[in-house]
């Protein structure tokens, strides 16, 4: 009996064994079916008509740069080969004065005369460039030493911009780089080229010092203004590379629709370098491959329903 028994125990737990497995195979079995329904429900399909409708636009994948930028503080600043201090050259009295802070002169004009105290004979003073008074240091009828400052003149056509290095970027910015230097408000923008690049760090702020010359013939960059200067110091090559509005993100995993026919699918992505406009995708996304450039979201919205609406269906 007691054998009989034994084998009963045997017999059950091979029974018991044989249920679990089954039981697993289904269970992979549904949870494959509800995969492939997920992934059915991944792809969205839109004609060309609703594509135009919603703003969704196609590019076909190809190689391109993005640039390595680096933003630094900056400051307008008088050209000081375009700046000049006119100084008496006898001691005298002010006797006449011809134009004041702000007037606009040209090269040879009167600026003062002066009565000398030696030979009370009058000589006068004329402006040696074209510019600007930013800078009037004599009153009528005031006494002047010889060589006092009595005026300042500075053609404000041509202006320089400095900004300052950080140490971190010392290396990567040279002469001959290209820059754009932003108002601080952000209403102007120019471009230009660095002309020189100091050799040495300041010792106080431990930076280096940049500077681009800059062509100011409407005199909007106005000296003591503060700037952005962005320059781009480094180019990249990717085999791919979209914009960054092509990038969508799901659970903050970042992927890109393809186009198949009027199909789409997205891809996910792994990304590379990116400046302010474009990103390299060094895998996910082969050359030669249409894609969604912008808009997007639009389909990242309609997975995002056809999802909610699987959930509430079950």
């Amino acid at each position: 009996m007691k054998r009989y028994l034994t084998k009963f125990f045997v017999y059950l737990i091979i029974f018991s064994m044989f249920l679990s497995i089954n039981t697993l195979a289904v269970d992979k079995e549904q949870n494959e079916d509800e995969h492939d329904m997920h992934e059915e429900k991944a792809v969205v399909h839109m004609d060309d008509k609703t594509l135009k409708e919603f703003g969704v636009k196609i590019k076909i994948a190809k190689s391109g740069w993005v640039n390595k930028k680096g933003q630094f503080p900056g400051e307008i600043r008088i050209h000081l080969d375009y700046l000049a201090h006119i100084t008496p050259r006898f001691p005298g009295v002010v006797k006449k004065i011809y134009h004041h802070i702000g007037d606009t002169v040209k090269k040879g004009d009167l600026l003062a005369t002066i009565e000398s105290n030696d030979s009370l004979t009058p000589y006068k003073i004329a402006s040696p460039i074209s510019g600007t008074i930013i800078e009037k240091h004599l009153t009528l009828g005031e006494s002047i030493e010889a060589n006092s400052h009595a005026f300042e003149i500075a053609d404000l056509n041509t202006v320089w911009v400095t900004f300052s290095v950080f140490q971190g970027k010392i290396g990567e910015i040279k002469q001959g780089q290209n820059a754009s230097i932003q108002s601080s408000n952000g209403k102007d923008q120019i471009n230009g080229t660095i002309s020189y690049v100091s050799p040495i760090v300041d010792p106080q702020t431990r930076t280096q010092m940049g500077r681009i010359e800059l062509s100011n013939k409407n005199q909007r960059w106005k000296p003591g203004m503060f700037v952005d200067v962005n320059v781009v110091y480094s180019s990249i090559k990717g085999k791919v590379v979209v914009p960054n509005t092509a990038i969508q993100k799901i659970d903050d995993k970042p992927f890109v629709f393809v186009r198949k026919g009027d199909a789409f699918e997205p891809h996910p992505v792994n990304l590379g370098a990116s400046d302010e406009k474009y990103v390299i995708v060094k895998s996910g996304l082969k050359a030669r491959t249409e894609y969604v450039s912008d808009g997007g979201f639009i389909l990242k919205a309609e997975i995002q329903k056809n999802s909610m609406d699987d959930d509430h269906s079950h």
